[in-house]
């Protein structure tokens, strides 16, 4: 338990500090898809979590999850995520 929390808490710090944008939002992706199966996650879209957690604009946000979902990585419906289909790029 407190691995994980050392872990979600060093998440955050790097996400706040500067790194890609890219980076960001795989990292977020990950978050979400764990806090979904624990909470109630579902009723916020991802791309709104996305937005509210980090200083990325709506259209780079859109743009990557539609590349996502084009390319097969991840499943969408209404906006919530499904699933990670396959394992994220680490490069965008």
């Amino acid at each position: 338990m407190l691995s994980f929390s050392t872990a979600y808490m060093l998440d955050i710090i790097n996400e706040r500090t500067g790194t890609q944008g890219y980076d960001i939002v795989r990292s977020l992706i990950y978050r979400y898809n764990a806090v979904a199966h624990e909470t109630s996650i579902n009723k916020h879209s991802l791309s709104s979590y996305i937005i509210k957690r980090s200083k990325l604009s709506r259209s780079y946000v859109f743009k990557i999850l539609s590349e996502l979902k084009i390319g097969g990585y991840i499943s969408m419906l209404n906006g919530a995520l499904l699933s990670i289909d396959v394992d994220l790029p680490m490069k965008f």
